[in-house]
């Protein structure tokens, strides 16, 4: 049986020799609920209508659906999965960058005017 992607745990647990030492404490990302099961919770109407699918049934007019509500949560959790595994490798100091460039030169401009003003 082939083993199904599901992100692994959305909230892992921490073990520790209960010492308090951090370097004593290890990571154990089993139990709890998947980071598929998440996803699939955290599903909105839209993402469920989505992904849900249906044809309209030309005699009575009425919707037929290719899926379950359940279903469709679940179709909606695997294209994030699929998503966060194809988007690229967050970066916080690249990401931060830009900000933090920019607030350095706000603060510079401010203390060159207040430094002109008391000339």
């Amino acid at each position: 049986m082939s083993e199904q992607k599901n992100g692994g745990s959305a909230f892992p647990s921490y073990a520790s020799d209960h010492r308090g030492a951090a370097c004593n404490t290890t990571f154990e990302p089993r139990g709890g609920i998947t980071m598929r099961d998440y996803f699939a919770a955290r599903a909105t109407e839209e993402d469920i209508e989505e992904h849900r699918g249906y044809r309209v049934n030309t005699k009575s007019g009425s919707r037929e659906y290719g899926m379950t509500r359940e279903q469709a949560k679940y179709a909606y959790a695997d294209a994030m999965l699929r998503a966060r595994e194809s988007a690229p490798a967050a970066d916080p100091v690249r990401d931060a960058a830009p900000e933090l460039l920019e607030a350095r030169e706000n603060s510079n401009r401010i203390i060159l005017h207040r430094s002109n003003s008391r000339e």
